[in-house]
């Protein structure tokens, strides 16, 4: 009910924005500090400049030999409020252009999160292997997809937001592609990597 909802407040407030072509291994997309945004129930949108807590600085997308492992970096990482939820949606190129998007949402009596993998119609997406993980102490939430969930592209780019939520219903949130509340703007591709020590590394290990 509360991914809904976030998307219903903020579907108006969306600013499309062309990302820069990249063709790396990795690219990391960087995000100001001090940038994000405050939504109400009633809809009101303004600049929340004094908030830190989910204030993304940079996303890493690593394209392994297995997996997409996409790294969020955050000025600080609290377990507070109701909810939390950090979206990245991964599309590949390859035979049938296919995007999947892991939604990882923490909250009260299970901070530590959960992931699900959504189709492109917002449907779970079956037999599709994800993971994740949040460090409070490092302000850091790593999410993992199997390549295998977009057969296997040549080529990857993301989306990523963020969100929270307080028990007075205001959601706090932020992305690293523009300055808006939301954003529907992709990275620049990234292609597989060529290295056969990188199949089975846990995405905390390496790189830094």
């Amino acid at each position: 009910m509360l991914r809904r909802a976030l998307i219903c407040l903020l579907a108006g407030c969306c600013l499309l924005a062309v990302a820069a072509p990249a063709n790396a291994e990795r690219l990391t997309l960087r995000d100001p500090r001090y940038d994000m945004w405050r939504t109400t129930a009633d809809g009101d949108v303004a600049p929340a400049t004094w908030s830190e807590t989910s204030d993304l600085t940079r996303a890493k997308v690593w394209h392994k030999h297995a997996t997409v492992v996409v790294r969020l970096h955050f000025v600080r990482l609290r377990r507070t409020g109701i909810y939390a939820q950090y979206a990245v949606r991964v599309h590949g190129v390859g035979k049938h252009r296919r995007l999947r998007e892991v939604v990882v949402e923490a909250g009260p009596g299970g901070w530590r999160g959960q992931a699900r993998v959504f189709t492109r119609a917002g449907r779970l997406a079956k037999n599709c292997a994800a993971d994740h993980r949040i460090d409070y102490n490092r302000e850091l939430v790593v999410v993992r997809l199997a390549r295998a969930c977009l057969d296997r592209p040549r080529r990857v780019r993301v989306n990523v937001n963020v969100y929270r939520a307080r028990d007075d219903g205001v959601f706090f949130a932020d992305n690293p592609h523009n300055v808006k509340a939301h954003a529907r703007a992709w990275s620049g591709w990234v292609r597989r990597t060529r290295c056969n020590d990188c199949k089975g590394s846990w995405p905390g290990q390496q790189p830094r």
